[in-house]
């Protein structure tokens, strides 16, 4: 799993990577989830492609190999409902 998000994992920069990043820490099944991340404040050029690449315009973006799943709420819902695993 790979995200594309403001901030790093460990210090988001805005308020939907900080609710996605606690929905992977305290997720339903307790198990929490591994994934790499990338800051799109970091580079312009990716951050303006993942949005045509992934036809979503906000941030943070989340992949499961290579295929696009959502952004925060969506994928914040799948967790809540036990979906996402």
């Amino acid at each position: 799993m790979f995200v594309f998000m403001k901030g790093e994992q460990h210090a988001p920069k805005c308020k939907f990577s900080k609710k996605l990043m606690a929905s992977f820490k305290d997720s339903s099944n307790g198990i929490g989830y591994k994934f790499g991340s990338f800051d799109i404040l970091s580079d312009e050029r990716i951050r303006q492609w993942l949005k045509f690449y992934s036809d979503w315009p906000t941030f943070p973006q989340v992949f499961v190999k290579g295929e696009f799943h959502g952004g925060v709420d969506v994928v914040c819902e799948l967790i809540e409902n036990g979906e996402f695993d």
